[in-house]
């Protein structure tokens, strides 16, 4: 919204119910018309075919709101769901993940438009972040070669009785923890993005960004991040912000926002 805009009071709402950004020298309502002056020039509101437009320059409709249920309970927010007759741009943004959430991939399922939350953590990540995803340990490597060498693909073997199992992706972001001594270990370090994988061995690209050589000696405790596009659990909080912003020239209307819901269970 800009620094400065017009507000608006209802007498039927008895109260402020929306901002403007045009910023008129004058207003006035006259013959169910409403006139403003703005730099010496007269407009008419509600009858410029274009939306979204005042003065000659073009704006955007924004609309904030809050979804509070259970205010106590930490919930994962899992989409969005609007009721209008076009698509809307959408931040989210929660008490836990308050860096919010940009949703450019809304989709029309029957009438109504639909997204999944799907909440983009840098990498590589932080210690504030680590509880707030998806990992899971495989176990401390045995060997990481190089293949072919100076490609920064990396081929990470394990111990015998140590298997991968069937959690890992390609796309997943393996991390290491280097192990120091038996009860120390380093903070973990971004490796690389699983390219290929089995039972016995992940094999990494190192080019990401960020990205290192896993640590032979001493070992690194390999770990992975779910792909968190493709498999987000939304975003984390007590309540949930959200932004809608449309910026169309046409007639959009919205009838309702929706967000599916559940409670987190630490």
């Amino acid at each position: 919204m800009a620094d400065t805009y017009t507000l608006t009071y209802s007498e039927g709402a008895k109260g402020f119910p929306s901002f403007y950004t045009y910023e008129p020298d004058w207003m006035i309502g006259m013959n169910n018309y409403f006139y403003s002056f703005n730099g010496g020039n007269l407009y008419r509101h509600n009858t410029n075919p274009l939306r979204n437009n005042y003065y000659g320059e073009s704006n955007s409709s924004e609309i904030t709101g809050i979804f509070n249920d259970a205010p106590i309970a930490n919930k994962l927010f899992k989409t969005l769901q609007l009721e209008s007759n076009d698509e809307w741009k959408a931040t989210v943004v929660s008490d836990k993940q308050t860096g919010g959430v940009s949703l450019g991939w809304f989709e029309q399922k029957e009438s109504d438009w639909f997204a999944f939350i799907r909440y983009f953590e840098p990498n590589p990540a932080t210690a504030a972040q680590y509880p707030l995803r998806s990992v899971t340990g495989v176990g401390v490597l045995l060997n990481a070669v190089e293949t072919p060498p100076a490609s920064g693909i990396y081929v990470i073997t394990f111990p015998a009785g140590i298997t991968i199992g069937s959690i890992i992706s390609d796309g997943d972001i393996v991390y290491g923890s280097t192990v120091l001594t038996p009860d120390t270990i380093a903070a973990p370090v971004l490796r690389g993005e699983v390219t290929a994988h089995d039972q016995v061995s992940i094999t990494i690209d190192t080019n990401v960004p960020g990205g290192s050589a896993p640590s032979v000696a001493p070992a690194d405790f390999i770990s992975f991040f779910k792909n968190n596009r493709a498999e987000s659990y939304g975003i984390l909080g007590h309540y949930m912000e959200f932004t809608l912003t449309n910026d169309s020239e046409e007639p959009v209307e919205l009838f309702s926002v929706t967000s599916d819901a559940m409670k987190s269970y630490p």
